[in-house]
């Protein structure tokens, strides 16, 4: 069975956090984009002992931001970090990293001070190493990968964004519908060898339609790719050159129970061919790896996680409409073929819940703009245990009715009648048909123009005179670990600090955190996005002293 603690903060003589909380004014970003998102942080208190910061004569410790305000360009943004009074200072500078005619990628960090970013120009893909500059005031395209072409493919098909797998290995994946791909590469900071993709004319990756266009899974899964674990060390589990990743059939909805397992590896040679295992071509949808059945998941969109342990990985299935079908499966493999053992229960009464929980590059490894310290394993003894927070949303009491007066049609607009008390912005939006969003985060009304005419944060299709109820959330910020170091799948949770944090008022979903996970092994800076509903550009700088404390 598993552990559990689920003690509350400062109880049973165990430390309370220490909360710093600084309130910054940024930009709002483009529609469906992140705003300024952390996207790289290096220095003393972040990078491992015995690193070197090259920024050091700039600035001991930094934070980088991206900011897309434009669809052709994407800015960086970069501020000393004072690791004493635990605020960022004055901007050093901001500039352009990367720019495209039409879609620029997002910086993805892979150690100390470069990473990877992809572009497309009159629909030409290029993908790029890029190394921060010392000063802090731009970068150099170290390497420049152009798209490869093993499959006599229009060069301008392959055209996506990257993958970090480790401190020196990673991969390009090309999400084109006309032209899917993943070839991975070695990067010493210096040159690089990119092997080949995978397939050939007659289509092994290019699965066209239906699940093996894969790029679906791999891009939109938000927490579903990763690495069989062959490493030990921080950040650096996924190794040997492989990547892996699970899935639904399709489109991701609540009738999906059917699991499945998909992945890659390269030989490491120059020139190497990246295979598809499992997968001979793009419409047999049984020629998967394996897949496996996770618990009925009614009425909850939350798609299932995946991390890399050193001994394989762990899928963990959360259930938004139904705590108790929350579980972990453990996954290992021999060679490329990997092996499902019994799903173990998450523990239930610990009061966090695993669709509250932040996973999304946890382990180092994800397609999404991640950096090395977004990784929460830890820093001493076993990787294998994770260090994470969650977002609680608490009901503060205050709630409304009313019902749809006219059907709407993927719409953020909504007019209400029949109401019953005061709808105010901010509120949580529930009733039959409300949802549609990745992993269930909140439908929140964000503007209040008279009440029966309401503005919400994500469109929605809702049929006429349904029944909506609306209530008013505070957003808790909860700190855990868990050990996931038996590979059967059995594993530790520990609640430590409960409710470090509040934002009052709103509920904000976890994918507005970007985190970095400190050098110390218990502190937590965390910059989260979407704190006050009447001010898009307000983001909030908060660490946390002793959110992990040693037990």
């Amino acid at each position: 069975m598993f552990g559990y603690s689920g003690t509350i903060t400062g109880s049973g003589g165990k430390p309370s956090a220490i909360v710093t909380d600084t309130t910054h004014a940024t930009s709002a970003g483009m529609a469906g984009h992140y705003g300024w998102k952390l996207v790289a942080s290096f220095g003393t208190g972040i990078m491992p002992s015995g690193d070197t910061n090259n920024q050091s004569s700039t600035a001991t410790t930094w934070i980088a931001f991206s900011d897309r305000t434009a669809n052709d360009s994407v800015t960086m943004r970069t501020f000393p970090f004072d690791t004493t009074t635990k605020t960022i200072g004055s901007e050093i500078d901001n500039f352009i990293f990367m720019s495209s005619s039409y879609s620029a990628g997002e910086f993805i960090s892979f150690n100390s001070d470069y990473g990877t970013t992809a572009g497309i120009s009159s629909f030409e893909g290029t993908s790029y190493t890029k190394l921060l500059d010392a000063d802090l005031e731009g970068t150099t395209s170290a390497t420049i990968f152009y798209p490869p072409d093993p499959d006599d493919d229009p060069s301008g098909q392959w055209y996506g964004g990257m993958i970090r797998l480790n401190d020196t290995q990673g991969a390009y994946l090309s999400s084109n519908g006309a032209s899917h791909g993943v070839y991975m590469f070695d990067y010493d900071g210096s040159s690089t060898a990119p092997g080949n993709i995978a397939g050939t004319v007659s289509g092994v990756n290019h699965g066209g339609s239906g699940w093996y266009a894969f790029y679906t899974e791999m891009w939109y899964s938000r927490g579903g790719l990763s690495s069989p674990g062959s490493g030990s060390t921080y950040a650096n589990i996924g190794t040997d050159h492989q990547i892996c990743w699970i899935g639904g059939q399709g489109t991701w909805n609540d009738s999906n129970t059917t699991i499945h397992v998909g992945i890659f590896d390269w030989d490491g040679a120059d020139d190497g061919d990246t295979t598809r295992h499992g997968e001979d071509d793009g419409a047999d949808a049984a020629a998967a790896q394996v897949t496996f059945t996770i618990p009925t998941h009614t009425d909850s969109l939350y798609g299932p996680k995946l991390l890399a342990t050193t001994w394989g990985n762990v899928v963990i299935h959360g259930d938004s409409a139904d705590s108790s079908n929350n579980c972990v499966f453990p996954m290992t493999w021999v060679g490329t073929t990997p092996t499902i053992g019994s799903s173990i229960s998450w523990p239930d009464n610990i009061g966090v819940d695993v669709t509250d929980c932040f996973w999304t590059g946890l382990d180092g490894i994800n397609n999404l703009p991640i950096h090395k310290f977004t990784c929460g394993q830890s820093r001493t003894g076993s990787t294998d245990i994770y260090r994470t927070f969650a977002f609680r949303h608490v009901s503060t009491g205050t709630t409304a009715t009313a019902n749809v007066n006219g059907t709407t049609s993927s719409s953020t607009a909504l007019v209400v009648d029949g109401n019953s008390g005061t709808i105010v912005a901010g509120m949580v939006v529930t009733g039959t048909g409300v949802g549609g969003q990745t992993d269930d985060e909140p439908i929140i009304v964000t503007t209040v123009t008279d009440q029966n005419t309401l503005v919400l944060g994500t469109a929605q299709s809702l049929s006429d005179d349904v029944a909506l109820t609306f209530t008013l959330m505070d957003t808790h910020i909860d700190t855990i670990r868990i050990d996931f170091t038996d590979s059967t799948g059995k594993h530790e949770v520990e609640l430590l600090c409960k409710s470090a944090v509040e934002f009052a008022g709103v509920a904000v979903p976890i994918s507005k955190a970007d985190p970095v996970f400190m050098e110390n092994n218990t502190d937590l800076l965390l910059w989260v996005r979407g704190t006050n509903l009447s001010d898009a550009t307000e983001s909030r700088l908060i660490y946390l002293e002793n959110a992990f404390f040693d037990r």
